[in-house]
C-alpha cells in the first residue's frame, strides 16, 4: 500500500513539471500559430487538443479549429494578454478543466463557434476583462461557467447560452475578416520611361491576388494586371510591379486587394507623371516663313495633343489647334514676323514648353 501511494505522488509531481508555460516571443508582433520562430520555446504547440500553459504575447493567428484540455493531475490556462489579440479561424473548444483567460485590453476572436465544455463539477471556465468575439454560437455545457469583468465585450452573431453585448461591430469584424491584407506601404517611381509600383504587406490572410489599376488624369481607372498573392502570411512581404505601357502625363494607381471570397479592398491612390524629359521637339528650328514645322515627340507617343497653342513673345496667344496629330498635322507660320515663339503642349495633364526661332 505504501508502494502504491509513494508512485502516485511521483506521477503527480512528473504531470504537472510538464505542464510548463509557452508564451510568443516577442510582443506585438504578427505570428503564425505554426511558426516555431514565434514562441518561447522554439516550437509551436501544434498538437490538438493543447494541453501546455500558453501566453500570447502579440498577435497571432491560428487557422483551423482550436482545443484547449488538462492533462491528468495537471492544469491547462490559455491568456490573451493585455493589449495583445488571438484569432482563430475556426471553432475552439474549452474543455473540462481548463480556462481561458482574457485580460482587460485583450482580445479574442473566434470566426466560428466557442464551445465552453463542463463534466459533472469539472467544468471549463472564461475569464474575460477584455473583448471576445464569436461568428457563431456560444455552447455551454455541464459545470462551465463564464465570468466577466466589469469592463469586458462579449460579442456574439449566433445564439449564445449566456448574456451578450450583441452583435460582433463592424469595426471589430473588419479588421479580421473583411480585409485580406494589412498594407504597409505602397509607392511608385519612374526609371526612364518605366513606371515602377512598389507595395508591403504585413499580414495577408486568405488573400488571392492583387489587381494593378491605373487611371490618367481622367481618375478613370482600368485594369492593367494582376498579381498572385502569398495567401496566407503574418510577416513583411515586398511586390514590384513595372508598368512599360504607361502613357505620358499624370498617372494614378491603385491596388484592388481580392480575398479568396470574392471581397476586395481598395488601397490608397499614388500619382506620378510621365513627362516628355526634352524629347518633345520642333523641326526644323529655326524655322522660315515658308516651311512647315513638325512636331517630334518621342517614338511609343502614338496619341494626338489634347491641345497645342502658340504664343509671341509678349505671352498673346496667336493660335491654338485641338487634337493636334503630330503624325500627320504640321504647322507654319507664314502669316508672323520673324521673332521667338512658344509652342505651349497640354496632354493628360502635362504641360510642355518649346521654343522656337521664326525667320
Amino acid at each position: 500500500m505504501v508502494k502504491k501511494i509513494t508512485v502516485l505522488v511521483l506521477y503527480m509531481v512528473f504531470a504537472n513539471f510538464n505542464a510548463y508555460s509557452q508564451n510568443t516571443s516577442v510582443a506585438e508582433q504578427f505570428t503564425n500559430w505554426l511558426d516555431n520562430t514565434g514562441w518561447s520555446t522554439g516550437t509551436n504547440p501544434s498538437a490538438n487538443p493543447v494541453n501546455d500553459e500558453l501566453i500570447i504575447n502579440g498577435s497571432v493567428t491560428r487557422w483551423g479549429n482550436l482545443s484547449i484540455s488538462r492533462t491528468l493531475f495537471g492544469s491547462m490556462s490559455l491568456t490573451v494578454n493585455t493589449g495583445d489579440s488571438l484569432v482563430i479561424d475556426g471553432d475552439f473548444t474549452i474543455g473540462t478543466e481548463s480556462e481561458l483567460i482574457v485580460q482587460e485590453g485583450g482580445y479574442l476572436y473566434v470566426n466560428g463557434n466557442l464551445n465552453n465544455n463542463g463534466f459533472f463539477f469539472f467544468g471549463g471556465d472564461v475569464s474575460n476583462d477584455g473583448i471576445i468575439g464569436v461568428t457563431g454560437d456560444y455552447n455551454e455545457t455541464g459545470s462551465a461557467t463564464f465570468d466577466r469583468g466589469p469592463n469586458s465585450n462579449f460579442y456574439v452573431n449566433g445564439n449564445s447560452d449566456e448574456p451578450t453585448d450583441g452583435s460582433v461591430p463592424p469595426e471589430i469584424e473588419m479588421v479580421y475578416t473583411t480585409l485580406p491584407i494589412e498594407l504597409k506601404s505602397f509607392s511608385v517611381s519612374k526609371r526612364g520611361q518605366t513606371i515602377e509600383l512598389g507595395w508591403i504587406t504585413a499580414k495577408e490572410e486568405n488573400f488571392s491576388h492583387f489587381e494593378i489599376q491605373r487611371a490618367s488624369s481622367d481618375m478613370e481607372f482600368e485594369l492593367i494586371g494582376i498579381m498572385e498573392g502569398n495567401g496566407n502570411s503574418l510577416s513583411d512581404i515586398l511586390y514590384n510591379y513595372r508598368d512599360f505601357d504607361a502613357p505620358f502625363g499624370d498617372l494614378h494607381y491603385r491596388l484592388n486587394a481580392v480575398d479568396i471570397d470574392g471581397s476586395s479592398e481598395y488601397s490608397e491612390i499614388v500619382s506620378i507623371k510621365k513627362a516628355f524629359d526634352g524629347a518633345a521637339k520642333i523641326y526644323p528650328n529655326p524655322a522660315n516663313h515658308q516651311e512647315s514645322v513638325k512636331l517630334q515627340l518621342p517614338a511609343n507617343f502614338n496619341q494626338q495633343i489634347e491641345s497645342l497653342s502658340i504664343y509671341d513673345p509678349t505671352g498673346q496667344l496667336l493660335k491654338t489647334y485641338k487634337d493636334f496629330d503630330p503624325v500627320s498635322d504640321e504647322l507654319n507660320f507664314q502669316s508672323l514676323q520673324d521673332g521667338i515663339f512658344v509652342i505651349k503642349l497640354n496632354y493628360n495633364g502635362l504641360v510642355e514648353n518649346i521654343r522656337i526661332v521664326v525667320r
